[in-house]
């Protein structure tokens, strides 16, 4: 019976360690996933700044726009949702630590920037485009990740990741 037990607990940790394989696969290609969208987002910018005619600049300012709010931020969310996952099965509180200094800090970083520019007073107050507004929840699950990841005494980071709230919530205001 003991034996019996023994093996069983030696089956399942095969499987765990199967699932989480599996899971690592998923999330690298889900990475790349988000790599080839931020790519596209670039591109996409880089197209929009050579645009001279009214209509033209208005047509690439919403596929941008688009492409922002269905494409890009999902693929971010679904990066995030595996990574927890992992995260549950093999806490590593340095493999977090990186995570969030290479994955969630410049994903906020990024809609900074892009909610900056879209929302700038160019395209806002010269082509009457109507500004791009997301809802808080909408990146809040990678706020909400990263207070619960830092410790009580990093200071510096939790300074970081309440600048970037704020100027993401002054891009929607200006």
């Amino acid at each position: 019976s003991q034996r019996k037990s023994m093996k069983e607990i030696s089956k399942l940790k095969g499987e765990i360690i199967s699932i989480e394989v599996n899971l690592r696969k998923e999330l690298f290609s889900i990475k790349n996933e988000y790599k080839e969208a931020a790519k596209k987002l670039i591109n996409l910018f880089r197209e929009l700044e050579k645009q001279k005619e009214e209509q033209e600049i208005k047509e690439k300012w919403n596929a941008i726009k688009e492409f922002f709010l269905i494409d890009f931020l999902a693929s971010f969310g679904q990066l995030v949702e595996i990574s927890k996952i992992l995260f549950k099965t093999d806490y590593d509180k340095y493999e977090i630590n990186d995570f969030i200094e290479d994955e969630l800090f410049p994903f906020l970083e990024t809609i900074n920037i892009i909610t900056r520019k879209l929302n700038s007073h160019q395209y806002i107050d010269e082509y009457k485009i109507t500004p791009i507004k997301i809802s808080e929840e909408t990146y809040f699950y990678v706020v909400k990740f990263i207070k619960r990841n830092l410790s009580f005494f990093e200071f510096g980071k939790k300074r970081r990741l309440q600048k970037l709230v704020n100027e993401i919530q002054t891009n929607f205001q200006s």
